[in-house]
């Protein structure tokens, strides 16, 4: 099963959307699933259902650390990292036209009435899983080139 379709399957299985996207990937770097969910609980609907930053773009930033992040101190932030985050995040905006929940999803997840409105309307079930793999098919696109 492709990697885009496995965070598809785990969000629609459960998981929240950075962890969908996260845990796709863990097993490429060495980290346990487990441990990979643990890491991106809070991440999920906006950064603790705040709405903001959509949790599979967190997910995928995350990754983008893994493979070309820093694990020592440096002076200069223009790095590998910082210039892949920047082109994930122009991809995915440039599919969706946003990278906040409330701008994907056209409501505030933060506010329980509109919460429970992309609840009635089924978004979370019908757009959702469309973020995540586009999420996780752009961080694979990017891990290639």
């Amino acid at each position: 099963m492709k990697t885009p379709k496995i965070a598809e399957k785990t969000f629609v299985d459960g998981s929240n959307c950075a962890q969908a996207v996260f845990t796709a990937f863990c097993e490429k770097y060495g980290i346990d699933r487990g441990s990979g969910m643990k890491l991106c609980s809070a991440m999920g609907g906006g950064i603790a259902y705040k709405g903001n930053t959509c949790g599979a773009v967190t997910g995928a930033l995350m990754v983008i650390g893994l493979h070309y992040g820093q694990d020592t101190v440096i002076e200069d932030f223009n790095h590998g990292a910082v210039e892949m985050a920047t082109e994930f995040l122009r991809r995915f905006e440039a599919l969706y036209s946003d990278t906040d929940c409330r701008g994907l999803l056209g409501y505030d997840i933060s506010d329980p009435d509109q919460k429970e409105e992309i609840r009635s309307l089924g978004l979370f079930n019908t757009r959702c899983p469309g973020f995540v793999g586009g999420a996780a098919h752009i961080l694979e696109q990017l891990l290639k080139e």
